[in-house]
């Protein structure tokens, strides 16, 4: 009798591991063609998820979430990757495994991606006791799935849609199809609570979402054909909390499963300051598996686990998860575990403007980074903002704050930054910095101290470059007036005004003022009078110059000094600021009148003029070739070259042969070296030593072009060129002059 009632036990698991084989993988593929097939496609993964009945399709913050609802998936985390691993009743088993990350699309930088894989499978099982073979059955669902917020109708929206492929085998049989999900996904701001003044809760979080799973074909084994569960589900769900306190979850969802009558399922979660979370939940259905289903939660992030820059790793956190189904009439109590690693410090963002780089040419220069937010739905972001003229400072400065040496509110003027600021918004404007090379950084920070740098193609140190103009006073000169009256007139001043910089600059502002240093004539009771002008320059392009002329009047006396200023307000930002001012001193010229006697005294004497030959010699000293005083100027007789050019000048038909003399026994001749030397053709008698010169020479020497190779010829030409010029400075044409030869004797 006990061998019988041990075959009957037998006989029965038997019955019901086929049973649920059949429920499972088989419902209605030989018995209806109504009722939806594929039960698998039904449960959701992930032990969290499951711990609270599948009431996710509203749920915020939820790996799997995306399972029931593709909208959740866009306002996931910046990237997640979550297992899970579920020993069933009746030795089934299903585990899954999915990865997420955020993509930047052209169209978006919050774009979500995630790919997903969820297995099903049951231990070989012998269903004939013997008379066939072992028999085994899976199910394998593959999904890839893109989460978008709509952002073109608010950021709080977001659509996603699942691509999955099913493929469903029992023992020999098998069917397959490829699988459509879509959603939509609503959540609020973030809003304050009333019980925040109690220090329960201080923010809450509404959120909605509808979806369509498992929209596509019907599965075929042989002949015939079963729908998918398609499904509509509704959710919703909200969230209360503080960041470093307690936070609680409340979902409601409905499903309504094609030709199904629809039901509701609940779940809630408890979580005490990110690390200890209860989830609960209740599905009311009519099926064999509705009851209360339990879970736990333990999270570690880098800042409570020992070594946790290591593991879990600097800004991330590990979620170990686990959850329980409770025990029916016909199964035991199941077990659900779960591991999910994640990040928690804000999301990446890069720097937008200015562009690496570039020259900013403007009185000021506008900030802009991207918007980032920290994944935990309490928590806040705040901007640290660092400018610096040295790269090596900031480069510095980054590396103490990333290895937590030091404070980033450290780091101040005396570090040699220019700002450390705390912008409220994801921008700063800085008026006037100055010319030069600027770098910069921005780092966000939450409430835990984790820590994200904006960069740009992998570099988190912004560069560009401010060119500005620099604006100087080159010079300042006078031109003295040529004649002496009773006028205040001095003379003219002319300011040279040059922009030395590397762009333009326009309206500059030009500042003259002039005073008396030490005075001719001034009384000790009388201050000193100062003088002023203001003229303004238009435009200055790099380089370019320009003179500013003005009459100088002033009726006092003696020294004067003499400055100008340019930009004298400082509205023009230059490279340098010190470099405006030159000052120069001048003397005034004499002022008046001459007084004269009304009778003046003509004492007439007679003037005798005495004709003397007319020497047509010029002598010159031992190497010289300069003409001597007396054949210039007046003194005991006229001057000979200063008679021969008066008449030439009068006789305009006549002209004069110049011939150069060198004395070889007294003179040693000039150097070649850098002078003119004759280089036509030379006639050289040993007696004479004389060099005649042809047309052709005479033609080269207006060009400047024949020169003498040796010392005493070219000290003989240098000479006939001496008296040349001195006859030319007189009134005497070219044309009057010419140079014959040159003579050694």
């Amino acid at each position: 009798m006990e061998r019988l009632n041990i075959l009957k036990n037998q006989n029965l698991f038997r019955f019901l591991r086929v049973g649920l084989l059949v429920v499972f993988f088989y419902c209605s593929s030989g018995f209806s063609q109504v009722t939806p097939g594929a039960s698998f496609l039904r449960t959701l993964p992930g032990a969290r998820l499951q711990a609270m009945s599948g009431s996710v399709t509203a749920g915020l913050d939820v790996t799997h979430a995306f399972y029931a609802n593709p909208g959740a998936a866009g306002f996931l985390r910046e990237w997640q990757w979550g297992a899970s691993y579920t020993k069933w009743i009746a030795d089934v088993y299903n585990a899954s495994f999915v990865f997420g990350r955020r993509l930047r699309t052209p169209w978006s930088q919050h774009t979500r991606a995630l790919v997903g894989v969820y297995y099903q499978g049951m231990d070989e099982f012998d269903s004939s006791d013997g008379v066939t073979p072992m028999a085994t059955a899976s199910d394998i669902l593959v999904s890839a799935t893109l989460g978008q917020p709509l952002s073109f109708v608010s950021r709080w929206l977001s659509f996603g849609t699942n691509l999955k492929y099913f493929k469903s085998t029992l023992d020999q049989f098998n069917a397959d199809a490829f699988i459509f999900d879509a959603g939509l996904f609503y959540r609020t701001p973030r809003f304050a609570l009333p019980t925040a003044a109690l220090g329960l809760f201080e923010s809450g979080i509404f959120s909605a979402g509808i979806s369509v799973v498992n929209m596509g074909s019907d599965l075929k084994y042989i002949n015939s054909a079963s729908p998918l569960p398609r499904a509509l589900r509704g959710g919703i769900a909200f969230n209360a909390g503080t960041h470093n306190g307690l936070q609680t979850q409340l979902s409601l969802d409905y499903v309504q499963v094609r030709d199904e009558k629809g039901g509701l399922s609940f779940g809630a979660e408890v979580s005490w300051n990110r690390f200890f979370a209860i989830d609960a939940g209740y599905r009311q259905d009519q099926g064999l598996l509705d009851q209360m289903t339990l879970g736990l939660s333990l999270s570690l992030d880098d800042i409570r686990m020992p070594g946790g820059k290591l593991l879990p790793g600097r800004n991330k956190a590990v979620r170990l998860d686990l959850a329980t189904l409770d025990d029916q009439e016909f199964f035991s109590r199941t077990y659900r575990g779960g591991l999910t690693h994640f990040s928690i410090g804000p999301e990446h963002f890069r720097f937008i403007s200015p562009a690496e780089g570039v020259d900013v040419e403007s009185d000021s220069v506008a900030f802009a980074w991207e918007e980032t937010q920290d994944p935990d739905l309490y928590d806040d972001v705040t901007w640290h903002f660092l400018l610096t003229k040295d790269s090596l400072k900031i480069e510095n400065a980054l590396k103490f704050i990333e290895n937590d040496e030091r404070e980033i509110s450290d780091f101040t003027a005396s570090d040699g930054f220019i700002v450390n600021e705390m912008p409220a918004q994801a921008a700063f404007a800085l008026a006037n910095p100055g010319g030069g090379d600027y770098y910069w950084a921005v780092i966000a920070s939450d409430k835990n101290g984790h820590l994200r740098f904006a960069d740009r193609n992998g570099k988190r140190i912004a560069h560009f470059h401010i060119p500005l103009p620099d604006i100087i006073v080159k010079d300042i000169q006078f031109d003295y007036d040529h004649v002496i009256n009773e006028s205040e007139k001095q003379g003219v001043l002319r300011i040279i005004v040059e922009n030395i910089g590397e762009t333009w600059a326009k309206n500059i502002a030009l500042s003259l003022r002039d005073s008396v240093v030490v005075p001719i004539k001034n009384p000790p009771q009388l201050p000193l009078l100062v003088h002023h002008s203001f003229h303004t320059i238009p435009k200055l392009m790099p380089g370019q110059s320009d003179t500013i002329t003005i009459d100088w009047y002033r009726a006092s006396s003696g020294l004067c000094e003499i400055s100008a200023t340019v930009d004298y307000e400082n509205a023009i930002p230059e490279l340098d600021e010190e470099n405006n001012r030159t000052v120069e001193s001048f003397y005034t010229i004499p002022k008046g009148d001459f007084a004269a006697p009304d009778t003046s005294n003509i004492l007439l004497t007679s003037r005798v003029i005495i004709e003397l030959p007319f020497i047509n010699e010029v002598c010159m000293d031992a190497e010289s070739t300069k003409v001597k005083y007396p054949y210039l100027h007046y003194t005991t007789f006229d001057g000979p070259l200063d008679v021969l050019a008066k008449r030439l000048d009068e006789n305009r038909n006549f002209s004069v042969s110049l011939v150069g003399y060198a004395d070889p026994n007294s003179e040693k001749g000039l150097s070649v070296s850098g002078a003119r030397v004759y280089a036509g053709p030379i006639v050289d008698q040993k007696k004479s030593r004389a060099i005649f010169i042809n047309s052709g020479f005479a033609q080269a020497l207006e060009a400047g072009t024949a020169a003498f190779a040796e010392p005493l010829f070219n000290l003989a030409y240098r000479r006939s060129l001496a008296v040349r010029d001195s006859l030319e400075k007189r009134g005497v044409l070219p044309t009057q002059i010419r140079i014959d030869s040159v003579k050694v004797w």
